[in-house]
């Protein structure tokens, strides 16, 4: 079946996210400048269960839709996303009509990713230093793995960040990339996150649809939103977490055109 124009627009949107995805992957830790630390309060509380939780999924297989809003177009498709601790991920994605667009896998600091509308296959080195815009964010691959999973970017970071008031619903803590990353709570739930550049540019993620998955409270709506760019919404539909379900198998394709980047 021949690609439409809309179904060409979607795939070039979720082609960015794998390039924002591969663009960095930062498994080893950054720097923190996380202040003076006060003692033990109710958010930080919130903060550590979370990162208790999270960090005990060793394995995720989702799947669900996908939806790209931007100033130029509109369009949705459906996603499904392994993940195994601590680098490895492939996202799949098809179009409207179940026309395959095309996959991606990264770990070890190695990417694939095939474009199936050009029967196209990419591979190279994961720049861990980068990070590439994609329609309404701009993410590195462990911000994009942690944002898959349900979680705010720097959550160890943040949890350590001592703050005075025991009913604040917010922490905040600075990078040594100079974001300022800011955790947003709800009652004992975490409500987003809020990136801020050193450039001043703001990125709001945003976690909800919360749901016991395998002993895990899960959001299953996700949401990465710039007020210039557009957003980006994914809602799992389907969760397993430390499963041995996880696919990461890539296509290779006869006659396949092979781009290989530094």
């Amino acid at each position: 079946m021949a690609a439409n124009k809309h179904t060409l627009q979607l795939w070039l949107a979720f082609a960015a996210i794998c390039a924002a995805l591969v663009a960095g992957c930062s498994s080893a830790p950054q720097s923190m400048n996380t202040g003076a630390g006060a003692a033990p309060n109710l958010s930080q509380g919130i903060l550590r269960a979370a990162l208790a939780q999270t960090n005990a999924i060793n394995s995720m297989r989702a799947s669900g839709t996908i939806a790209v809003e931007s100033p130029s177009f509109s369009n949705s498709g459906s996603i499904d996303v392994s993940l195994r601790a601590p680098d490895s991920i492939r996202i799949k994605i098809t179009g409207p009509f179940g026309i395959p667009m095309g996959s991606l896998f990264a770990a070890h600091g190695h990417y694939e990713m095939y474009n199936a509308i050009e029967n196209i296959v990419q591979t190279g080195t994961i720049n861990p230093d980068s990070a590439l815009p994609l329609p309404g964010v701009t993410l590195k691959f462990g911000d994009a793995y942690a944002f898959l999973k349900g979680e705010p970017p720097e959550l160890a970071a943040l949890c350590s960040r001592g703050i005075p008031d025991s009913n604040a619903n917010e922490i905040s803590v600075q990078d040594g990339n100079k974001r300022t990353v800011e955790c947003l709570l709800d009652g004992a739930r975490i409500r987003g996150a809020r990136i801020i550049q050193s450039s001043g540019d703001e990125l709001d993620e945003l976690f909800s649809g919360y749901a016991v998955v395998d002993s895990v409270n899960f959001p299953k709506k996700l949401t990465a939103k710039s007020a210039t760019k557009g957003t980006i919404s994914i809602r799992y539909d389907d969760v397993s977490l430390n499963t041995q379900d996880v696919d990461f198998l890539m296509p290779s394709p006869a006659g396949a055109k092979i781009l290989r980047s530094q």
